[in-house]
């Protein structure tokens, strides 16, 4: 019985038809391998019959790491045969730094099939983003100081970072032109600050570039108006006549006047105005303030004489009166000015000057102030001086002559003997003082000179001698 029914399966399964499955592969075509943030590249997945037969079309769907890659296409793609083949492709965004792979899967009918991409390698190169802002965008010549500040963020692979100022026209007051901003970090930030300063002889739009370099290089510019300007080469310049009648304190001037838009408090100097008039001697005037001001002038001016509301004369031999007008500039807003100026040589010797005595005198509360003055160098032509002022008013540079005795003429010294007695008679002393003063004031000099003399020689002998200051000078007088 048992073989009956097996011979009777056996039949069975001879006369029932066989289901041949076609076979079905599935891989990435040329598929990427390196890639930097926020690139797109392609991602393709062929699908081979290797039977030769089967459905028409099938369904491919990619798997991503949504972190690292994104794609606007759809996951899922219809597959249709052309031939033994057929193939979907995405196009897919690198998002983030790193390395991932991207896997497929194929479904023709019941069939499956599975496909993985070799391992793609994201780079994120530096992406520098600068910010460049200046404390003003208009100059002045001689205007003090500019800020400028820059802001640069790194969107991209850490990298260490430089940035260089191009300042063109302008002057660096202070700090180096090229600075180091460190390693910025992915998402990172770092800054920079520099501080401009526009010469006396600089006019019309004026560009300065900032370039940042490390991973990337990136530059920014920044263009400056100069609104006073009017094509001359020093601001704005004014020659001033005094005159004749009514009025009674102006003197002949020749004058120059600089303007700030804006003084910002910086360490170190905070403004600084060139002078380059010939007929001025002050050449240059730097200002300390305690804080920031707008708005402000100077104008200094060269007058040919003291100015009659000023009734005291100053002291010494007059180089040259000079007055500075202040704007929005007051002695209550100064920590101090340096002031640098030049005496001709040729006016030191005539007056026979003691070089080393030059100083410059502040009018101020009814009287002529010395102020603190160094000299500084001398060249063929100027001895240059540098004095430092409280505030700006009418300033005075003087001289002081030199004193020096005849030449040849000595004087012979009054001898003092053992017993401390000094002995010189009238007609040797007279003699001598007529040498310097001239024989018809020897005589009343000769009397005055020994009567002050007894009177000190009387105290120091008082002092000396204590019980025996009546010890007698005695003076001998023919």
């Amino acid at each position: 019985m048992i073989k009956r029914i097996l011979l009777i399966v056996l039949s069975a399964l001879l006369v029932m038809p066989v289901a041949v499955y076609a076979g079905y592969s599935a891989a990435f075509v040329d598929p990427a391998t390196s890639a930097n943030v926020g690139d797109t590249f392609a991602a393709s997945v062929q699908v081979t019959n290797s039977s030769g037969s089967g459905s028409g079309s099938g369904t491919v769907t990619l798997t991503i790491d949504s972190e690292y890659f994104s794609t606007s296409d759809s996951l899922s793609k219809t597959c249709t045969f052309s031939g033994t083949t057929c193939t979907s492709t995405w196009m897919i965004t690198a998002m983030k730094g790193g390395t991932r792979s991207m896997s497929a899967t194929a479904m023709v009918g019941n069939d499956a099939a599975d496909a993985n991409s070799p391992n793609v390698v994201i780079s994120n190169p530096t992406t520098y983003v600068l910010t460049f802002t200046p404390s003003a965008t208009t100059y002045a010549p001689g205007l003090g100081t500019i800020t400028l500040s820059l802001s640069v963020t790194n969107n991209g692979g850490a990298a260490a970072t430089t940035a260089t100022l191009d300042y063109g026209s302008f002057s660096l007051t202070r700090g180096s032109a090229t600075q180091s901003l460190g390693t910025i970090p992915e998402g990172g930030s770092s800054s920079a600050t520099w501080y401009i300063s526009p010469g006396s002889g600089i006019s019309g739009t004026k560009t300065v570039t900032v370039t940042v370099s490390g991973g990337d290089v990136k530059t920014s510019s920044l263009s400056f108006t100069c609104p006073t300007c009017s094509g001359g080469d020093d601001g704005s310049t004014t020659t001033t006549s005094g005159g004749g009648g009514g009025g009674g304190g102006a003197a002949s001037a020749t004058s120059i006047t600089h303007s700030w838009n804006l003084i910002e408090v910086v360490e170190g100097m905070d403004a600084l105005m060139t002078i380059d008039k010939l007929l001025i001697s002050f050449t240059e005037i730097q200002i300390d303030i305690k804080e920031a001001v707008s708005n402000a002038k100077l104008t200094v001016a060269k007058l040919s004489e003291k100015p009659s509301t000023i009734v005291q004369n100053p002291s010494g031999t007059v180089y040259q009166y000079i007055r500075v007008t202040p704007k929005n500039l007051n002695d209550s807003n100064i920590i101090k000015a340096i002031i640098k100026f030049k005496v001709g040589k040729t006016w030191i010797a005539e007056n026979n000057i003691d070089a080393s005595g030059v100083v410059l005198k502040r009018y101020s509360d009814d009287n002529w102030n010395e102020l603190k003055t160094t000299k500084m160098s001398s060249d063929a032509n100027y001895t240059y001086y540098e004095a430092e002022s409280p505030g700006f008013s009418t300033f005075a540079i003087t001289g002081t002559v030199k004193i020096e005795a005849p030449t040849g003429e000595a004087i012979t010294p009054i001898e003092e003997k053992e017993d401390g007695i000094i002995e010189e008679t009238y007609e040797e002393v007279k003699e001598q003082i007529a040498k310097i003063v001239g024989k018809k004031y020897a005589g009343p000099v000769v009397v005055l000179g020994l009567l002050a003399l007894a009177l000190v020689i009387g105290v120091y002998t008082y002092k000396k001698k204590g019980k025996h200051a009546n010890r007698i000078t005695k003076l001998k007088i023919k």
